[in-house]
């Protein structure tokens, strides 16, 4: 028997595989709603592994994501015109799009290294301080956590 995520993973790829394919028939307004719902869902799963699995509370979600949807962006953007002239205009600028996706991909992990691997080291309150993300984002609590470091120190 195929497990359910399985079914639900194919019929997910099959639903994608049809909006694209019938991508130039629909209407460009409701092609923009559909990747923002696209894009929202994988937000929402992502925190369904953090908040529903674990029972942890994030908020660094959305700042890894723009991180990784803004460095996407440059490359589509920037990259195209130093990189492959010949791509800025009309459809062609779309072959960038795997290149991009595996560029914010990585942006957003270097991210998240740069934000997570100062945590590994700490104990006791200053563990607290960084996990305790309810009232603060991930990144003004290491912000936080690097000022009384830093003054700690003197």
């Amino acid at each position: 028997m195929i497990p359910k995520s399985q079914i639900v993973l194919a019929a997910a790829l099959l639903l994608a595989g049809v909006v694209s394919a019938f991508a130039d028939r629909i209407d460009p307004y409701f092609a923009l709603i559909i990747s923002n719902i696209g894009i929202n869902v994988i937000l929402a799963v992502s925190l369904n592994l953090i908040n529903g699995y674990t029972g942890q509370f994030s908020l660094g979600h959305a700042g890894f994501m723009a991180v990784g949807a803004y460095t996407a962006a440059a490359i589509t953007m920037f990259g195209a015109s130093k990189f492959a002239p010949g791509l800025t205009q009309g459809a062609g600028i779309h072959a960038l799009f795997p290149l991009a996706l595996v560029g914010g991909g990585l942006a957003a992990a270097l991210a998240g290294v740069l934000v997570g691997a100062p945590s590994l080291r700490l104990k006791g309150d200053y563990l607290a301080i960084v996990r305790s993300e309810e009232h603060t984002s991930e990144l003004q609590s290491l912000a936080y956590l690097v000022c009384r470091l830093l003054l700690e120190k003197k």
